[in-house]
């Protein structure tokens, strides 16, 4: 997490990491927040991977690029590209 914040920054972007303390409603909360700012993009290490498509879901209607790393989602209804680490 520390390498893409210092690689992220070093490029030029203003970084926001949020820890959801490996529980899913406090996750939705902050995904939530950060729609509400209007992020231009999402980076997200689900807390449960089954609960990927309802990040979607959520994510989708606001057009925000979402990116999952870590944690490969399961079986996800809509097209996203995912490399696991």
């Amino acid at each position: 997490r520390t390498d893409l914040e210092e690689y992220l920054k070093d490029m030029g972007y203003a970084v926001t990491i949020v820890d959801g303390k490996n529980d899913q409603n406090t996750q939705t909360e902050q995904i939530n927040t950060f729609l509400q700012q209007g992020v231009d993009v999402l980076i997200i290490n689900p807390v449960q991977t089954t609960s990927a498509q309802t990040i979607v879901d959520t994510i989708s209607p606001s057009g925000t690029p979402i990116v999952f790393i870590n944690r490969e989602p399961q079986t996800l209804a809509s097209p996203v590209l995912t490399r696991a680490s």
